[in-house]
């Protein structure tokens, strides 16, 4: 039978959690950036180690106290998907940090899915940002009301979602 996603549902700060969430991250970065010559700039993202300080990090993404840390689980209790957002209140934004889909479940909706619950959890406007060249990603914020803002150094782009206004 098909492996499926069932449900979102928030991350736990678990170390097998975490690992999923890493396998996951590493499956969507090979996925998204070809290593041809004109993106080896990018190498260092798709084949960085899974150390144990990389770990620690994950683990403390998804226990910050925001509530913007979700997985999209399978049918057979498996990561599929991770959103994981960051609350700036000094900046008054919130900014997804990481946010990768399985490439066996992307074009399933359960993307959308996640953009939507993130968007429906912000406080403040919500900021994305994409490595430059990755067109699926721009494409599918850009579907759920994101707009370009700026690009830095060619190799990052910042999208916010439009009609958001900073809290007065």
């Amino acid at each position: 039978m098909l492996e499926t996603i069932d449900r979102i549902r928030e991350a736990k700060p678990t170390t097998d959690e975490v690992l999923a969430i890493a396998r996951v991250v590493s499956a969507c970065r090979l996925s998204a950036y070809d290593l041809t010559p004109g993106t080896q700039a990018y190498r260092h993202m798709v084949e960085e180690p899974l150390t144990d300080e990389k770990l620690t990090e994950l683990t403390e993404w998804v226990s910050r106290p925001h509530g913007l840390a979700w997985v999209a689980e399978t049918s057979e209790g498996n990561i599929g998907g991770i959103a994981i957002g960051q609350r700036d209140e000094p900046k008054q934004t919130d900014r997804f940090e990481y946010f990768f889909m399985d490439p066996r479940f992307q074009g399933q909706g359960w993307g959308s899915e996640m953009i939507r619950t993130f968007c429906s959890r912000a406080v403040y406007p919500q900021l994305v940002w994409l490595v430059y060249g990755n067109d699926r990603a721009e494409q599918l914020y850009a579907k759920h009301g994101f707009q370009w803002f700026r690009t830095y150094r060619d190799r990052a782009i910042e999208m916010k979602f439009k009609g958001m206004e900073r809290p007065k």
